[in-house]
């Protein structure tokens, strides 16, 4: 027979693992949760840093097509453009411009040739006057994926095609 301590002594080490398979539970869920979490802060983190740089790229454009009309001088305007553009790039410090029209050439100070490069041709009725290079320098970021973004290429062809339409109209006048 069981006296009454040998019986308090198994009770409470039932109830003991219980208690402890219940909290191995409940922190097992934790850990799932702060898991998500982490992947959730993780996920918000690319996505601000992503819109931060539509953002830039967005106010580049806004820049760029508010210079155009009040535009007087063709060269004061192209070389504005080459020190606006690189503003919309992911990395403006090691961006650089250069613009070409009419045989005329442009180019942001300490323009650098790149391998990573984007080149979009300015054109005015159909016909090629020139283009736009915008030249990305070495880049040394733990979390850089590519040198050259998509939304950055069409940045620059947008601002091209602005610099055509540009060209066509002063050609109207």
């Amino acid at each position: 027979m069981k006296n009454k301590k040998t019986e308090d002594l198994e009770g409470n080490t039932g109830e003991l693992v219980n208690a402890l398979q219940s909290a191995n539970r409940q922190i097992l869920s934790l850990e799932n949760q702060l898991d998500e979490y982490r992947w959730l802060e993780e996920s918000l983190r690319k996505r601000t840093k992503d819109l931060n740089e539509r953002v830039k790229e967005l106010e580049c454009l806004y820049a760029v097509s508010n210079s155009l009309p009040s535009a007087n001088n063709l060269a004061e305007l192209l070389l504005s453009v080459c020190e606006t553009l690189p503003k919309g790039f992911q990395f403006p410090a090691s961006s650089w411009v250069s613009i070409e029209v009419y045989r005329q050439k442009f180019t942001t100070r300490g323009f650098r040739p790149s391998v990573h490069r984007i080149t979009r041709d300015i054109k005015t009725r159909g016909e090629t006057v020139g283009g736009v290079s915008v030249c990305i320098g070495p880049v040394y970021d733990r979390d850089h994926k590519h040198a050259v973004l998509p939304e950055e290429e069409r940045l620059v062809e947008m601002v091209a095609a602005m610099i055509g339409k540009l060209l066509e109209s002063k050609l109207a006048d």
